[in-house]
């Protein structure tokens, strides 16, 4: 007998659901930290399609804080982002933006200079394979070289200085980013077994190319009563009213991205809010409280997204907490690069009591590397 007494059909293309076309979907997309997932919401089919389309799209646009803030995700990491970085001197140069928080540089350099009749031999590398198959271009130009000595030779260069990124907000788009927002809303209903039927606007939304949008960015006040003061979250909520009929639902994205959706002005189920938010550094679910009362000229402004000038409000609210820990992770990993050099070089092997000689010794060099570094 089927695990399913009551029939469902998928959201997006109305196929029936059963034990073999159903899908755990991320209420919030897993690839920007979503772990809450719902069943008997939409097919496998749908889920993959619009997983590489519309959550694909959203995770895109939301790639430089993912990785600026390291997020945690259930499979994989954030992609590595090219970004300008403004120099000391105001230049421009391009770096590789890593899951980890650090950088590299695009593509290695080789440059070969003379100095006189001498050549002089240049070679920056993001790491030791790369930097080793150079070194294996030199020899054949220079066989004479010692490319061993120059490999033992080389040093590895931490940069933990503070950098200065040239980068864009990209905006919630109507084509698949903003399909990825009011899906989530959906598929918090779902979870909570409010059919997606009732979010009469939403639906037609996801489902029809044609369909207007019924969301836009909102900043006049502060939806969030308790937001914390030391924590960046993505949130989902949505909420149903009887007696005016409107149902609403809120996405919050790194606290920047704050989105109001006129799901439907139709409801007539009974009265609800609910509010799903995560920390999406450490995956951990908080307690959020939101206030989804608005005005006509409210709705009028959000249906018209005339407040997304006003997107800077957030912007300013939520940097502060960005850089804070920024700064603190900046410190734990020149700590942990500074810890590695003093026991490196401190005269003691792996696994064996330091002397109180390898102890001050050890205590100096990583005094001095994280004076160096810092």
């Amino acid at each position: 007998m089927s695990d399913f007494i009551e029939k469902f059909k998928c959201a997006l293309c109305d196929c029936e659901i059963t034990n073999d076309t159903d899908s755990k979907e991320h209420v919030i997309p897993q690839s920007i930290g979503g772990r809450l997932k719902v069943k008997g919401f939409i097919c496998k089919v749908c889920n993959n399609t619009k997983g590489d389309s519309w959550d694909a799209e959203l995770a895109r646009l939301l790639n430089f804080f993912s990785l600026f803030l390291g997020i945690s995700r259930e499979r994989g990491e954030p992609p590595s982002q090219l970004v300008r970085h403004m120099d000391t001197n105001g230049n421009f140069r391009e770096l590789v933006f890593l899951p980890d928080g650090s950088y590299k540089i695009p593509k290695p350099i080789y440059k070969v200079t003379n100095n006189g009749d001498v050549p002089q031999l240049s070679i920056q590398a993001a790491n030791k394979n790369q930097f080793k198959q150079l070194l294996g271009r030199a020899k054949k130009q220079f066989p004479k070289l010692d490319a061993d000595h120059l490999f033992n030779k080389a040093s590895v260069e931490h940069d933990f200085s503070q950098k200065i990124f040239n980068t864009s907000i990209e905006l919630i788009d109507d084509v698949q980013s903003g399909k990825s927002a009011i899906k989530s809303c959906l598929a918090l209903a779902a979870y909570h077994g409010i059919k997606p039927q009732n979010c009469l606007h939403g639906l037609d939304y996801l489902k029809n190319s044609e369909a207007k949008p019924c969301f836009g960015y909102f900043y006049e006040r502060d939806l969030v009563l308790n937001r914390p003061n030391d924590t960046v979250f993505h949130c989902v909520a949505i909420t149903g009213n009887n007696q005016s009929k409107q149902l609403f639902g809120y996405i919050e994205y790194f606290g920047i991205h704050r989105i109001v959706a006129i799901l439907s002005d139709n409801y007539e189920g009974e009265d609800f809010s609910h509010v799903h938010a995560i920390n999406p550094v450490t995956s951990e679910y908080l307690d959020i409280e939101i206030d989804m009362s608005f005005s006509k000229n409210d709705i009028e402004d959000i249906l018209q997204n005339n407040q997304l000038p006003l997107i800077s409000k957030g912007f300013a609210q939520i940097m502060p907490i960005i850089q804070a820990k920024r700064a603190k992770d900046r410190i734990d990993s020149i700590l942990d690069v500074s810890i590695e050099y003093a026991f490196a070089n401190c005269g003691a092997k792996k696994d064996e009591l330091l002397t109180e000689e390898q102890l001050r010794k050890l205590q100096i060099l990583l005094i001095n590397k994280f004076q160096q570094l810092i």
